[in-house]
This record gives structure tokens, sequence and C-alpha cells, in this order.
């Protein structure tokens, strides 16, 4: 029992050692709920081994590898590996070859854990040799798979029963999670976000009522539309306008941080200075920071706000879309053809599902881009609008484009920047490595921003409707330290929101009805995007649409991690998750409606 104990010790520790620099530091409560999933799981492997040690060594080999994937991914994201992750490793595997593995002295503490456990596993025998001369439901094997099992059993009921936030007082910070990763363990934070996968049932929700708080606010949205609603409804009946859609990978202003701005940056000019004739224009708040690309395209596609889905989740990889209200099925109910274009592979973030689900006809894949150009070790934004107008020229049909580019995908240490696009911004703040990759960044900006140009340059002269929607999915994992140095006294939200914003434009190559199109500038939430470019080209809408629409006016931006409120001030979410003040009514209308239309749907 004492070297089984050791054991269980030295996995926890293989566990937590490598990425964890606070690991002397978490607290005994939770420190005995690690003990107790890493004890059930190893004890359990010590019977399957029929009480010898080769289970146990097994199961701390597991808690090790554990540990430094968990190192790993806390060196290239930033954050402890989540239930949703593991349902994305397709993804991970395809941009792991990009990245640099280099092993620290914290992971071969962990490694030399593992081996103390180890050593102490191969003490574990049984205290009698097995006997044949008893009952057979009395010989060991028998009464070893019985024990296993019962094992096996309660660490099942230890992860599912007790609620690991109001049993446990487990929490996640909702800035940084691995903040209550580090001072609360992996695994009581692992178990804490698995029994939140489901979409959370708002607080009193009753499906009448939520139908009927929808048709009241799609009801006050047709009364506050006016006549210029209707112009451009009968103008989208008549023109059918194609339709396209860029998300832009990590395209984001990173002028907005002061010491970036102060180096002399001043963002991208196409769309800052050359861009004067869009519908609207302006910041684009996402959900996301560095990586989890899927989730922001979730959001533009389907209208749904992931402050309502819930933290640490990527729906394309946890739910089936058959049934779920999106853009392409919208569009192609309504008799446009419909394309995905994604320049790397089709299982990425399940996408080859995910769109086919979606009503998507056609996809083109990284098998439809052999030979393209590219840029910074990827397929070239370039490449890509040049299929989009390939799309377009094949048909005259009304055309639904969805393009997810790749070329300015991380990491930002490829060297692979041509002499004569490199940049030489120096910060005050960091070491030249640090601006090394924000110089290797910002470069991919600028090509991008050139190929955005000449592909709007292009789209003037097609004689054809064309409606563009264009944003950026996430800021570079790189902003994060521009962002503390810059501003180090901010509240949370404040500082958070800064970080978790990209840009948005939608722009039309013909005069749309009711819109000056002189570039107006505001800022919308990823969830509304989709929903704004519909409303402005007269595209039918649903109630749900229509909710979200004229909620704005209560509740303008929001994402997971906070929301303004109608004097466009940035509040965070109180401990329950739930807005507070003046905007409490128009969130939890939000809150029942999309429960209605996603949560109810996909749960």
């Amino acid at each position: 029992m004492v070297l089984l104990a050791l054991c269980v010790e030295f996995a926890r520790l293989a566990v937590e050692v490598p990425w964890n620099a606070s690991y002397r530091t978490i607290a005994l409560q939770y420190v005995t709920i690690e003990t107790v999933i890493v004890g059930l799981f190893l004890v359990a492997l010590y019977f399957v081994g029929q009480r010898h040690g080769v289970g146990v060594a097994a199961g701390i080999v597991a808690m090790l590898l554990v540990g430094i994937a968990n190192y790993f991914v806390f060196l290239f994201k930033g954050a402890a590996i989540t239930p949703a992750d593991l349902l994305a490793l397709g993804t991970a595997a395809e941009v792991s070859g990009s990245y640099v593995y280099e092993i620290d002295p914290a992971v071969v503490q962990a490694i030399s854990y593992a081996c103390v456990g180890i050593a102490c596993s191969v003490y574990v025998l049984p205290v009698t040799p097995a006997s044949p001369d008893v009952p057979l439901l009395q010989r060991r094997p028998l009464r070893c798979a019985f024990a296993a099992a019962l094992c096996l059993v309660a660490l099942g009921c230890f992860v599912t029963i007790p609620q690991y936030g109001s049993d446990f007082g487990v929490y996640l910070n909702h800035w940084d999670a691995m903040v209550s990763s580090s001072k609360q363990g992996f695994w009581p934070c692992f178990i804490k976000e698995l029994q939140a996968l489901k979409v959370p049932v708002p607080e009193g929700y009753s499906a009448e009522e939520a139908e009927e708080d929808e048709s009241e606010l799609a009801a006050a949205y047709d009364e506050g539309t006016g006549e210029s609603r209707a112009e451009a409804e009968d103008q989208f009946d008549e023109e059918q306008p194609s339709v396209i859609v860029i998300m832009n990978e990590s395209y984001s202003d990173l002028s907005i941080y002061q010491d970036i701005a102060d180096a002399g940056y001043e963002g991208t000019t196409f769309f800052n200075t050359g861009l004067t004739d869009a519908i609207a224009k302006g910041d684009c708040y996402v959900s996301i920071f560095g990586g989890g690309t899927c989730n922001t395209e979730f959001e533009a596609l389907t209208g749904v706000n992931l402050h309502y889905v819930g933290e640490y989740k990527y729906p394309y990889t946890q739910v089936s879309f058959s049934n779920v209200e999106c853009m392409p099925r919208t569009f192609k109910n309504l008799g446009y053809e419909t394309t995905a274009i994604h320049p790397n592979l089709a299982s990425n973030w399940n996408r080859s599902l995910v769109y086919e689900q979606m009503g998507f006809d056609t996809f083109y894949d990284i098998d439809s881009f052999q030979g393209a150009d590219t840029y910074h070790g990827d397929v070239s934004d370039t490449a890509t609008y040049d299929k989009i107008l390939e799309v377009l020229e094949d048909s005259d049909d009304p055309q639904f484009v969805l393009d997810v580019t790749m070329q300015n995908h991380s990491p930002y240490t490829t060297g692979t920047i041509p002499a004569s696009d490199r940049t030489s911004y120096s910060t005050d703040d960091f070491a030249r490595v640090n601006d090394s990759q924000l110089n290797e960044y910002i470069a991919c900006i600028n090509e991008s921003d050139d190929a955005l140009e000449a592909f709007i340059g292009e789209l003037r002269t097609l004689d054809r409707p064309v409606v563009v929607l264009f944003f950026g999915d996430h800021q570079p994992s790189l902003a994060d330290e521009y962002n503390d140095a810059s501003y180090p006294g901010d509240s949370d939200v404040v500082h958070a929101e800064r970080e978790f914003h990209t840009e948005y434009f939608i722009w039309a190559n013909y005069d749309v009805a009711g819109s000056d199109q002189t570039s107006e500038v505001r800022d919308e939430s990823a969830s509304a995007v989709g929903d704004v470019l519909m409303e402005a080209i007269g595209a039918p809408l649903t109630d749900f649409q229509k909710a979200t629409l004229v909620s704005r006016t209560g509740m303008p931006v929001f994402n997971i991690d906070g929301y303004q409120d109608a004097s466009g001030t940035w509040n965070a979410y109180d401990s329950d998750g739930n807005a507070t003040g003046d905007t409490a009514q128009t969130e939890s209308l939000l809150a029942y409606v999309t429960y209605l239309e996603y949560g109810s749907v996909v749960n």
C-alpha cells in the first residue's frame, strides 16, 4: 500500500510538473481530488496486472505522457488540454509539424519522477503466490478482475456524479484558463470542463416562453426596420447577388498596441484607408485568441455566440449541424450554389463532415491547390481569391462561397518571408526574438492586405452583383505580451477584449438599396456579422436573426469574455456568467432564443 501510494504521487507529479510552475502551491483540496482520480486509475491497473506492478508502471507512463502533451499545448497555445482538444486531434496533428519542440528542465524533472515511480512499481508484488487449489470464483484472476472493475466504476462515479464547481469548488478563470489549471491542477479542471460539454440550459428556460420572446423580438425588428429594409428585400429578390464570406487567418491590426504603434507600425493600408465604399467596417469581437479558428467560423455562419455555448468548446468537433440553421443552408435553400474553400486538409476541425451537414455543394481543400502559389509556407490568399473568381466565372447562377485562408497561420519563426517584404519594426520592451516574430507576422498581413486590394479591384470589374463579408478569425498569440507591456493597468475585461477582436468589413460591387456605402465604422460581434450582411442586402431573415439583430440596441457587442452595454462600456459577466444592470434583460432574452434555436437542437 505504501508503494502504491508512492506510485500515485509520482504519477500525479508527472502530470503536473512539465507545464505547471505552481504545482507546489496547489491547495490541498485540489491535490486530494487529483490524487483520487490518479489513484483509482492506477489501482485499477494494479488489479489488471494481477496485483503486480506492471500495470501501475504503464499507468505512470500514461500520466507522464499527459503531462508532456500538456507542456507542448501550453507552449504553443498558452492553455492546458481540454476535452474539446481531444476531439480535434486530427487538426492538431496537421499543424504540429510547423512547430519546434524543445524539452525544458521541468520535463526532465517530470521524467525523473516517473522513473522513481516506475522503480517503486517494480516492488509491487502479491504477498502470497496465486494458488489453483481454491474454488473458481475465489481465484486471483477473477477477484482481481472484479476489483479492477470496481475501481473503474468508482472512478466513473467520481468524475460524473459530483459537480466539480458547486461540490468541490473547482473554478475556471474567465480570462486565463492557465491560472485556474495551474492553481487547481490539471485533472480537476479537465473534469470540470468535461462536465460542461453540453450547451447549458438558461435558468428558468421553457420552450414556450422562448418562442414567445423570439416572436416579440422579431416583431420589434420588423416594426423598426422601415422602408429601407423593404427596398433592400425587393432588390435582393431581383438581383440575387453572389455572397463571398472570407475568414482570413490571424488577420488583425496590431497597431492597437502602444508599443507596436510607437515603433512606427500604422496597420494595414488598404483596410484602414483604401476601402472607402464599404457598407460597414470596424472591429469584430471574437471568442478566441491565438487559435481555435473554427469557433469564429462557427459564430459567423450560425449567428450563435460562444457565450451561450460555453468555454473551451469547439462545436465543429462536438455536434451535428444537420439541423442547425446557418448561412450556407439558407442560401442553398434560396437556389444558390454553395462552395467552401480551405487550402489545407479537409479533416481540419472536422470541416469535411461539418460542411456537408451545413449544405455546401462543393469543398475545395488542399488537393485542389496542388502547385498553387504559397506565402509563409502555406497557400497564399491570392490563390484562394483566384479560386473564388474561378467559381464565379464557371456559373451564372448566384453563388455562396466561404473562403477560410491559411497564409498567415502561426508560427512566425519560419524565416520564409521574401527579403523585399521584410519589415524591421523594433519595440522598446522586448528582445529581438519577439520583434522578429512580430515582423514576420506584419509581413504576412501586409501581403494579405495587398491581395485583398487586388481581389476587390477584380470584383469591381465583374458584370454581376457580388457582396463580400471579410473578417479575421483571431489575433496571433504573440499579441499577448505586447498587450501586457502596453497596458498594464487595464481592468481584466478591457485588457482581454483588446486581444479578443479582429477587423471586418461588408462590401458590395453594386449600389445596395438603403445603404450609403461610405464605410460606416461600427463594431460587431463575430456572431452578428453574417446577420448584418444578410440584413444589409435584403436577404431573408429568420426570427432568430431578427431577434439577435434587434437586441444590439441593448447589448451592442459581446463575446465569451464580456459585453458592451448601451453606453459602449465593456463589462464582465457575473460569477454565473450573466450580464448585469440594464443589460441583464436583453442578455436573458438572447439566452432563451439562442437555446431554443441552437442549444435544444444539438443537446
